[in-house]
């Protein structure tokens, strides 16, 4: 018990945490928001479920992607234009700008993302680090990317390369099915 209190008193004021191992399946994860157990995954297993989970997408329409649904789908003028928080699960996007098929995904190796207000481009692992993601929790996020390039990340932030400057082609939302 001393050893645990003692992790997260070292850990709780870290703002991407750490783990210790608590048994064969279990980890203890503390930052400076949280303190929760996780289990372990194996890099098998972990690079299993990043394969299984791509989806093409070359409309606006909804897909079924684990246990939740992404719904893109075309802005209608009609429609109340309000701007979503970016850790929200819709955003407004201006896709027209950008080559289809798009596609829905985990992250991998080599993913870039431009983040929305900024200039260049940063690699994803990076702009999760600075968001305050969790390890743990980066490869349940669901993405919305142009090969290699995010376009959303969903619940964390957006790509300047689809943020509205003007008027919004579509509106991605990720819900619960």
């Amino acid at each position: 018990i001393k050893e645990l209190y003692d992790f997260i008193e070292t850990n709780i004021d870290k703002r991407n945490g750490s783990t210790i191992s608590l048994t064969n399946a279990r980890w203890l994860y503390a930052d400076e928001k949280i303190i929760e157990v996780i289990p372990k995954m194996p890099v098998t297993q972990l690079s299993e479920k990043l394969d299984e989970l791509e989806i093409l997408v070359s409309d606006a329409g909804e897909y079924e992607f684990g246990d939740k649904i992404v719904s893109i789908k075309e802005y209608k003028e009609k429609e109340v234009f309000v701007f979503p928080d970016s850790t929200a699960n819709f955003v407004y996007v201006d896709l027209s700008d950008i080559a289809l098929p798009l596609t829905i995904r985990t992250r991998k190796e080599g993913d870039v993302i431009s983040p929305f207000g900024m200039t260049g481009t940063m690699k994803l692992k990076k702009y999760l680090n600075s968001k305050g993601i969790p390890r743990h929790k980066r490869d349940e996020i669901i993405l919305v990317a142009s090969g290699e390039e995010i376009l959303w990340v969903s619940g964390v932030g957006l790509s300047s390369r689809i943020g509205v400057t003007s008027k919004p082609t579509h509106v991605i939302e990720v819900r619960d099915k």
